[in-house]
């Protein structure tokens, strides 16, 4: 009785074992699947220089030139952080059937908001910016409601970049 009992017990191990290898499975596949909203499997991590001093509209501020290439993505600047809440840039690669593809006409202009979470405790903005494409002269966004520090984004035409700006007071 006693080794049909041990046999029993491992049997029922090796069960339990595999239902939980089958389950961690599943949900592997399902994430794969069905990536989180917030992430597009096909960008491309974003890039940022260090920050520079920069003397910009007429102000001492801080910059950064960063590639922004999804939601969620923020870069770090003294004064300020710069948070992409939303980005349409056809340029970026997007999931379609399972392959990454181009939607739409990647010269198109691309469009971004960012949020602005100061350090000093000022209330957030979003800032947004119309970039790419065929657009001629420099873009600007929206200023900032903050003026101590004030923030803003720029982009220069034959640039894959914005700049992020944060004044120094």
């Amino acid at each position: 009785m006693r080794l049909t009992h041990r046999r029993t017990i491992f049997a029922l191990l090796i069960v339990v074992t595999s239902a939980v290898g089958l389950v961690a499975y599943a949900y592997s596949l399902a994430l794969q699947n069905n990536p989180p909203s917030s992430e597009n499997p096909c960008a491309l991590p974003s890039r940022a220089t260090s920050y520079y001093s920069a003397f910009l509209f007429g102000v001492p501020s801080y910059a950064s030139n960063v590639t922004f290439t999804d939601k969620d993505q923020s870069v770090n600047l003294p004064g300020a952080t710069f948070t992409v809440t939303s980005i349409a840039d056809p340029s970026i690669q997007q999931l379609v059937n399972g392959q990454c593809a181009y939607v739409g006409d990647p010269n198109r202009m691309a469009t971004i908001q960012v949020r602005v979470d100061y350090k000093n405790g000022n209330p957030s903005d979003t800032l947004t910016l119309n970039y790419k494409g065929n657009l001629s002269g420099e873009q600007r966004s929206n200023e900032s409601s903050s003026t101590h520090p004030s923030s803003r984004l720029l982009w220069q035409p034959g640039t894959d970049y914005i700049i992020v700006i944060v004044s120094k007071s």
